[in-house]
This record gives structure tokens, sequence and C-alpha cells, in this order.
């Protein structure tokens, strides 16, 4: 032994693997206990680049951490008190931490009031602040807060006040994550049915996947292929390029599809139609709903005769009081009308559809169908508008 500027140093110039510095036991109490009132307690170090500076190793054979009331035993137990419990620096890795068990790796807990601190704070500097891999079918992360006041689990920023933002208009609708930055949230699905980003509502009223945009901004954008199982229901406005229902067909179900068109025109036209029977005068009165003439306006009539011929046959009265009548018709005969009128209620009034529109400035250049026109797929607004993580 030698005296240094140390209390006690210790070097053993054994060579074998066993060739311990300090080796120390004990039944109760600490094996080895370092602390200093002004620096670190305990340093290790090592130089060689395939080991590590300290090693901890708990050879217990069970978790005690699985049975309810009692606290696992773990290879290493920081209690920081009010301040860092691990700060770690260096070129290589900070903490290497790895369980072949059942047990886990690393397990950090924030036990004082709201607003004391945080169990884990990563800083990366210019690198990934943490890097978690799993090669088996468990989780590679799982996180779970008990907060009784909805506080995120995962809180991701990315040097921008979006996540502020994002407080600010969700209010009380925290969820277990919020991430902000250039990219908020990046999944990609390598198999297949594989799932790149899943949300789900378990809960009445919720939503499995919410998305919002300001500014102009795209609340969702999709780039392919789209399907929804359920229910669809849109707040605003429709705009789509072609439109169809599709359906089994009614002959052959199990081996053919069916489509329709749907019925467009440049008003927001609503269309009616029936039958009337005509009375002994060859008079009818076609009777529609109370609501009828509030949300229509500017009428257009047609009318048939059905089982023969009427020459006669005409509209003797036009729409008032949410009635029409039908004259010329033979007595008993069966009449074919369609209405048409074109919506004016409040929503309609306030965002008619334009029959033409010159594109915004920063579309101008691009197509809805660039193929159509002999145009590449990258001159398509979809290609502009379509999400490319950076």
């Amino acid at each position: 032994m030698s005296a240094n500027a140390a209390a006690v140093n210790v070097t053993n110039t054994n060579t074998g693997s066993q060739g311990h510095g300090t080796l120390s036991y004990s039944n109760n109490g600490y094996g080895l206990l370092g602390e200093s009132t002004h620096n670190q307690g305990v340093v290790a170090r090592t130089h060689s680049n395939s080991h590590w500076g300290l090693v901890a190793q708990n050879v217990a054979t069970t978790y005690s951490g699985e049975v309810p009331g009692t606290n696992p035993g773990g290879a290493i137990h920081v209690d920081g008190g009010k301040n860092i419990g691990i700060l770690t620096s260096g070129d290589v890795v900070g903490i290497h931490a790895y369980n072949s068990a059942h047990g886990v790796a690393i397990l950090a807990e924030q036990s004082g009031t709201p607003g004391d601190g945080f169990a884990i704070q990563a800083n990366g500097g210019q690198h990934t602040a943490i890097w978690a891999t799993n090669q088996s079918e468990k989780p590679v992360v799982s996180a779970q807060s008990f907060g009784v006041d909805n506080s995120p689990v995962i809180v991701g920023l990315n040097g921008s006040n979006a996540a502020q933002m994002l407080r600010d208009f969700m209010g009380d609708k925290r969820g277990a994550g919020e991430f902000a930055g250039n990219n908020g949230v990046i999944g990609a699905a390598a198999a297949t049915f594989g799932v790149g980003v899943a949300g789900g509502a378990l809960a009445s009223q919720g939503w499995g996947l919410y998305g919002y945009g300001v500014a102009g901004a795209y609340a969702l954008v999709t780039n392919g292929k789209s399907e929804m199982d359920g229910d669809l229901r849109v707040f605003g406005t429709l705009t789509k390029s072609g439109g169809s229902f599709k359906i089994d067909h009614p002959l052959d179900p199990a081996n053919k599809y069916l489509y329709h068109s749907f019925v467009e025109s440049p008003d927001m036209k609503n269309v009616y139609d029936g039958v009337a029977t005509a009375d002994a005068h060859g008079a009818a009165t076609v009777e529609l709903p109370d609501w009828f003439e509030t949300l229509n306006r500017d009428f257009r009539y047609q009318l048939t005769a059905l089982d023969g011929a009427a020459p006669e046959l005409h509209v003797s009265k036009r729409l008032h009081g949410n009635r029409f009548s039908i004259g010329g018709a033979k007595p008993g005969q069966d009449v074919s009308w369609q209405l048409t009128g074109i919506r004016h209620d409040s929503w309609a009034n306030d965002h008619r559809i334009p029959v033409e529109e010159t594109k915004p400035k920063d579309e101008r250049g691009t197509y809805l169908y660039p193929e159509g026109f002999g145009k590449p797929a990258s001159a398509g607004l979809a290609a502009r508008i379509s999400p490319h993580p950076h």
C-alpha cells in the first residue's frame, strides 16, 4: 500500500482475472461506503474500451417486484435526494444496463411532490439522448403514469413552443405522450400487416387519433390508400376528385363488386322525386316536409305521365307552403315527378362552393392529376403536401 492524496490507496499488481484492488463483504451493512463532504463520494474508472468503470451485480435468484407490496432489488439503487440521481458524460456509453432474466434493467422513480424533478432526464447534445432496442416481442419502452392531473407519461420537445401550443389547445385532454418539433411522432411498420402508429379510444366519447392544424396547416395528410372501417363525420366541406359507392355485387356478392358514381352539379343541389296519383279531375297535390322551403330555393320541376299519354300534364301551382300541384293528367293516372332545389340554409350560405377558383399562390404550377396532363407525379399537389419527415 502507498499513501497518495487519499485516505487509502490500494494497488494490486496481480494480472489474473481475480486481481481485485479492493474486495469488501458485509452481512447487513454496506459492502463499500464512500462519502465526501465537498466532492464525489465514489469515483470508478477504467482504461479499457471493452469494460466498465463500475460493475454492480445483484445475484438474487428472484424478482421481488412481482410480489405486491414489496420493493424490487436491483444491481444499482441511486437516491439523489433533491439533486440529480445519475449524471453521465463521456464519448462512449454513459450507462449500459442489461438484465437477462425477468427483472428490470433500469427502474427510475420520482417520488417527490409534483414539480420536484424528473425520474430520468437525458440531454443528448448533438446525438441521441436515449436509444432503446428490444430483440423480443416485448415493448421497447413501457411507460405508465399514476398522476391525478392527467399528466403525460412521455413529453418530447424539440426547441419550439409547439408543445405549449398543443397543451393550450387540448386543455385537460392530456395524453400519455406529448411530442413537439419538426416531427412529433414518426412510426414505421416494416412487417406485413404491421402498424406504424396505433391509437385506440377505450372509453365512450374518446378519440383514437386526434390531428390538430392551425394557420393553414393540415391536421391529417395521408399519402397512398386509406381505409376507414366505420362512420365518417365531416363538419366542414368535403372536396374530392371523384366518388362512388362500392358494394358487394347483388348477383354475385362473393366474387364481384358494384360501383355507382355520385350525382353532382355546380350548385349545392338537392334532388327529390316521387309518384303522385291524380284524382277524378286529373289533378294531384304533392305534400313536402315542413322544412322544405327553409332548406331549398330556386326550384325546378319535371313531370312524366305513366301508363299513357297526358298532353296537358303541367304544374298547376308552383311550390308554396311546402306543396305544389299537378294538373292535366287523366283521372286516376300515376304521375312521376322530380323536384330539385338549391340549399340556402345558414351553413350553405356561408360556405358556398365556388364553381371556378384561381389556385392559391403556393399551389400554382401543381396538378391534382398530373398524369392526365403528361406531367410526372412530382408535379402533383399531393407530392408537395404529403409528409416527408426530415
